[in-house]
């Protein structure tokens, strides 16, 4: 029984044990700036993170392969842990193509053999990388466009990089800032230099004053001497405020009804510790009343919060529906109070399945908890136990046979 008992067990952990990258890889990419013939030597390792042996082959692919060669062994056989050495040597012509970036990969390949032939279980790509600048003058722009609150500063951080072969005097930055199709600001940068090569940040901030909530478009322009360049972002601007979307409009009179309010944050930072009150009315009289909770609504997050309606003693009709919402963020707090109606109806059959249904669920629930890692666990407790019963009757018969000697 406990070799069957350890089988199971054994089953139960391979499909536990953590996959791991096969065959790693260092450094895991090169970059360069082209010059006409460049040349240079490089050195990698691929590491057999499995617990076996596998067979490595290593070999050059991409645009700029032919101009490169591997001066080391090619393949072989590599031990769990330990590393196979790749040596590699490029020697690049004049020109290689127009502005932007060129490469070629090595490739090292986990060699798998299958009913006699050879085949790839699985590849590690190293991309050797060169930039070819653009002639003359050419700068490259990015824009992020951070949330903020009414009344807040919008941060706007701003990248620029020099791709040409040029230095660049003078260039500025203007952003534009829109809702829809009506522009509600623009905020610019001084003028500032990007040498060769170089890569400038700068931040821009605007107040974004009384502007309402919503979302904003970010337009950057960029201009210096032979030309501009562009860039748009999105962003919004929240208020410490919950937005009821949606709530069940309609209950089974004589049950018990789940209830759904969904919810929706306009604040651009966590809201916490939200609790929702609802009463039932009829004719300004509280008929029924229940609560909800819900630890955190995440900025911009659209969820439901939940909870119980029960209708035992409602009658069928249209009834009034207050939501009291209280809720905080960062010690502040705030409460509103939205007012609806909610209609009782006879409970169907249709209801009576969903009862069902919502026990099967329940069921479900507690069903998912029985996953492989608490099985394992309920094993290898089984096993402990029977085990110390094993050792206990053991040590009983040794005693029985001591008294009948």
């Amino acid at each position: 029984m406990n070799k069957i008992l350890l089988f199971l067990l054994l089953l139960l952990i391979v499909p536990l044990v953590p996959s791991v990258v096969a065959v790693g890889v260092s450094p895991p990419l090169a970059e360069y700036i082209f010059k006409p013939n460049i040349s240079d030597s490089l050195h990698f390792y691929f590491r057999n993170n499995q617990d076996r042996d596998i067979t490595l082959l290593a070999n050059l692919s991409g645009e700029l392969a032919h101009y490169a060669k591997i001066t080391s062994r090619d393949s072989g056989l590599v031990k769990p842990n330990e590393k196979m050495y790749v040596d590699i040597d490029f020697s690049l012509p004049e020109s290689i193509g127009e502005s932007g970036w060129h490469s070629f990969n090595v490739v090292a390949t986990e060699l798998e053999a299958t009913g006699g032939t050879v085949g790839a279980r699985g590849q590690v790509v190293v991309p050797i990388r060169f930039f070819v600048q653009y002639p003359g003058k050419k700068l490259s722009l990015k824009l992020e466009a951070n949330d903020a609150g009414v009344g807040e500063d919008v941060n706007f951080k701003i990248f620029v990089s020099n791709l040409g072969t040029e230095p660049v005097e003078k260039a500025k930055v203007t952003v534009e800032i829109f809702k829809g199709s009506e522009k509600v600001g623009e905020v610019s940068s001084e003028e500032f230099a990007v040498g060769v090569l170089e890569n400038v940040k700068k931040e821009l901030f605007w107040n974004s004053g009384t502007n309402s909530p919503g979302v904003y478009n970010a337009k950057a322009t960029l201009s210096y001497e032979a030309g501009n360049e562009y860039a748009n972002d999105s962003f919004r601007i929240g208020t410490f405020d919950i937005e009821v979307k949606n709530y069940t409009k309609e209950v089974g009179k004589g049950i018990v009804n789940k209830f759904f309010i969904e919810l929706e944050s306009k604040w651009n930072r966590n809201i916490e510790n939200i609790f929702a009150n609802v009463d039932v009315l009829k004719d300004g009289k509280t008929m029924t009343s229940f609560s909800a909770a819900m630890p955190t609504l995440a900025p911009w997050e659209r969820k439901n919060i939940s909870s119980f309606l029960d209708a035992s003693n409602l009658n069928e009709g249209t009834y009034e529906l207050e939501i009291r919402l209280n809720f905080s963020s960062e010690g502040m707090t705030n409460s509103k109070t939205v007012k609806g109606q909610i209609e009782v109806v006879a409970a169907k059959k249709e209801t009576a399945v969903e009862e069902k249904i919502e026990k099967k669920e329940e069921g479900f629930a507690i069903s998912k908890y029985l996953t492989t890692v608490n099985l394992l666990i309920i094993i290898i407790i089984v096993l402990v136990v029977i085990n110390i019963i094993i050792l206990i009757r053991k040590r009983k018969n040794e005693k029985e046979r001591d008294t009948y000697i």
